[in-house]
């Protein structure tokens, strides 16, 4: 088994010499049979290698007898480990999760804070056909389906494609203790209840065991998977433009793009926005599709953790409440000034007026005489006025935005082009009538560019 696990940990890049890899290490048969495979490679492959387990406090003198066999079993080999507290029941009450839930959020945090290099955690392919099968039965996508993947970030695992019965059968062979932890026969549990009830079931059934067929399923749905995110990748580079307050989306474009990418940019820009998608569930995605495909100006919608959505103009807006801060600076003409407060650098020049002069998203044209005056770049200000390009006369810019149900929140952030009081142009929105080139020789030509 050393070499099979070897030869996996190699081909998956998992360690490189210098590497320091810690064990997650509650005693079970999974994590004492990693401890010693990689006990006896950490020489010839090169890295340091250290063990820590947490203690949930949750079964107590079994769960304290469990320290103490953890302690003792890297004590006879030689290996640091460290131990430290969790208690589960008050987090999982705290936060509102499963007793699972909260077990995994708290080891998890502790490794992520306390491990400094890599963490190997013992998840073999019994794992992995439970959690595809526990992720079916919750209606998962291709991502959940996926089952498990043998790194994630600082994680590996180099026990993924190994058969549990083929882990106990090295213990006995190699006459490794481990600990039966009691809790992993409570069907109470979700996992425990897939595990002992379920999967032995569709042994039954099939008269095989499913866990390589499962495993191998999971493997084919994470080629296709691949495939499907590198398209979301591109499309979301092509329709996706970083704001300063969130991420804008094209609705033309993902009108265009298959449902099943379309869906993705859209958790995509969710998870920009909001750093991760937790609690964003599938009919999340549908509310957000739903107002893109609409397109309809000043449709909106919530999302967990303060994230809103708003369609402008042929755009989605993903945001957050973010505080309003004024800013106002004078642009000459020529010139160029960098905007602190938006990270931006805007640059005005004089150039002639020809047939290839194309307004874009970054690049804007104005009349000559109608800015003598000078720009000022800067957000709204009470008095503001602006004369639609589309439509008749002169308006309040404050009316402009309820008439067009912009939130209060997006109108102090947009950044204007100014001439006094008069609005040249809104951000992603409009522009000003009478600042348009039309058919002057001479214009303006104002450019943004992020810093």
């Amino acid at each position: 088994m050393k070499n099979t696990i070897k030869a996996y940990i190699l081909y998956n890049c998992m360690i490189v010499p210098g590497d320091i890899i810690w064990v997650a290490f509650s005693g079970g048969a999974d994590s004492c049979c990693l401890l010693q495979i990689l006990n006896e490679l950490k020489i010839e492959m090169g890295f340091v290698l250290k063990a820590v387990h947490v203690n949930h406090l949750l079964r107590g003198t079994e769960s304290e007898k469990d320290e103490e066999f953890c302690k003792n079993f890297c004590a006879k080999m030689g290996i640091e480990l460290e131990v430290y507290y969790a208690n589960v029941k008050q987090i999982a009450h705290d936060r509102g999760m499963t007793i699972e839930q909260a077990g995994r959020s708290a080891r998890y945090e502790i490794f992520s804070d306390k491990c400094t290099g890599k963490v190997a955690v013992a998840h073999n392919m019994n794992d992995n056909a439970e959690t595809v099968l526990m992720n079916l039965l919750r209606g998962s996508g291709t991502v959940g389906l996926c089952g498990i993947s043998n790194k994630t970030g600082k994680y590996i695992r180099p026990l993924l494609k190994t058969l549990r019965e083929d882990i106990e059968k090295y213990c006995s062979d190699n006459k490794i203790d481990y600990i039966n932890d009691s809790s992993n026969r409570n069907t109470v549990f979700y996992r425990n209840a897939i595990r002992h009830k379920v999967m032995p079931l569709l042994n039954d059934i099939s008269g095989k065991n499913v866990v390589p067929v499962l495993d191998r399923a999971a493997g084919y749905i994470d080629i296709d998977n691949d495939f499907i995110e590198s398209c979301t990748e591109d499309a979301y580079g092509k329709l996706t433009k970083v704001i300063d307050f969130g991420v804008s989306i094209d609705n033309e474009g993902m009108k265009k793009l298959h449902p099943a990418i379309a869906s993705r940019v859209a958790r995509k820009a969710i998870e920009f926005v909001k750093g991760n998608l937790k609690d964003i569930e599938g009919r999340n995605t549908a509310i957000l599709m739903n107002l893109i495909l609409g397109n309809r100006t000043g449709n909106a919608a919530n999302f967990p953790d303060g994230v809103n959505a708003l369609v402008q103009f042929g755009k989605t807006i993903i945001y957050r409440e973010m505080p309003d801060i004024d800013f106002e600076y004078n642009l000459p003409i020529p010139g160029r000034i960098f905007v602190k407060e938006k990270n931006l650098y805007v640059t005005a020049q004089l150039c002639i007026n020809t047939k290839e002069t194309k307004t874009e998203d970054n690049i804007h044209y104005f009349s000559v005489p109608a800015c003598r005056d000078g720009f000022s770049i800067r957000n709204r200000r009470n008095g503001d006025i602006i004369k639609p390009c589309k439509g008749v006369g002169t308006v309040k810019l404050k009316k402009y935005f309820i008439n067009k149900k912009i939130e209060r929140h997006v109108r102090n952030n947009l950044i204007l082009i100014a001439c006094g009081e008069s609005i040249a142009y809104i951000e992603n929105m409009e522009y000003g009538k009478e600042f348009l080139p039309g058919d002057s020789k001479e214009i303006v030509k104002v450019m943004f560019e992020r810093g």
